[in-house]
């Protein structure tokens, strides 16, 4: 099977770090290439149609290629960006249980969410741009956008970010410390972006003092305005999202903070909200001509015999 039918290929220039490793069966990666691809490397026509990703997957060399190497033109975007809501148009368009149930504890956490931010932002300044989009090569081949909402962003300084993961959880999670790998990935993504020289991560959980946990054996208790600790967790007491939901005019469910009030399902209360999202066809009868005063839609049923 031949590479050239690939139309997008992946810089080639990547394959001298791998010239000498041997593949799965001990073949270095030139004669695996030629053998089974008939593709020569010192040929540079051959060198621009190979797509690189398949090769090294095939071929169990999946550890030599990083997709985040393909990432381009990484930038921090506000929730109100066009393009954002372009891809948040096609994602809700695609999403199963568009307007139906929705799991309880993904809606209140949501909500409790809003009302975390709400307090953070009383102690920093928090950007409005939270949504991280970047540009990356696609299984396809193609280059195309992503996105990861981060739950907030605030920057220190010049060279400096800070961020924060919220999660409404329990106990036997924030002792695994749940939502570490979601800010790790946001910061390897910005550290590619070479605008930022430190990045500072918070995990954020929502317990009175009697609740808190040792979150991933020891990571250290900080102040929301803390600027030097690479890694840390805030607690936030049960009463301050209260304050902040009373603030937001946010109604929680009496039980917000139990465990049970994040089972089962609902009607998804934000279910228009979703139209802000979808393009939707308008009906016949919002028309401008009704379809029998339409002279078209005459001319149509003229020709076709009057029926």
């Amino acid at each position: 099977m031949g590479c050239s039918q690939h139309a997008t290929v992946y810089a080639i220039q990547h394959s001298t770090r791998f010239a000498n490793k041997p593949c799965t069966n001990g073949t270095s990666l030139p004669q695996l290439l030629y053998r089974r691809y008939n593709v020569d490397l010192t040929n540079p026509l051959q060198q621009n149609t190979i797509y690189w990703p398949e090769i090294t997957e095939r071929e169990g060399m999946g550890s030599m290629y990083d997709i985040r190497e393909s990432y381009r033109n990484i930038r921090l975007t506000p929730p109100q960006d066009e393009e954002y809501l372009a891809w948040m148009r096609r994602m809700a368009d695609q999403r199963p249980t568009r307007g139906g149930r929705r799991s309880a504890g993904e809606y209140l956490g949501g909500l409790v969410e809003r009302c975390v931010r709400h307090y953070i932002g009383t102690h920093v300044d928090l950007k409005e741009e939270r949504i991280l989009a970047w540009e990356q090569r696609l299984k396809n081949g193609r280059v195309g956008p992503m996105y990861r909402e981060l739950d907030g962003v605030w920057q220190i300084d010049q060279e400096s970010l800070c961020l924060f993961e919220m999660k409404l959880t329990r106990p036997q999670n924030m002792e695994k410390g749940t939502g570490i790998k979601q800010l790790n990935t946001a910061a390897d993504i910005l550290l590619r972006q070479g605008d930022w020289q430190y990045l500072l991560k918070r995990l954020v959980y929502v317990a009175n003092a009697e609740q808190r946990v040792d979150v991933l054996d020891g990571i250290p208790v900080v102040e929301p305005a803390e600027e030097y600790e690479e890694l840390g967790v805030i607690w936030v007491p049960l009463a301050a999202v209260e304050a902040a939901a009373k603030e937001l005019e946010i109604e929680l469910p009496e039980n917000w903070s139990e465990p049970e009030a994040r089972e089962g399902d609902l009607e998804d209360p934000e279910r228009d909200s979703w139209k802000q999202y979808v393009q939707e066809e308008p009906e016949s009868g919002d028309s401008e001509t009704p379809l029998d005063n339409n002279p078209l839609a005459a001319a149509l049923r003229k020709a076709m015999g009057g029926q």
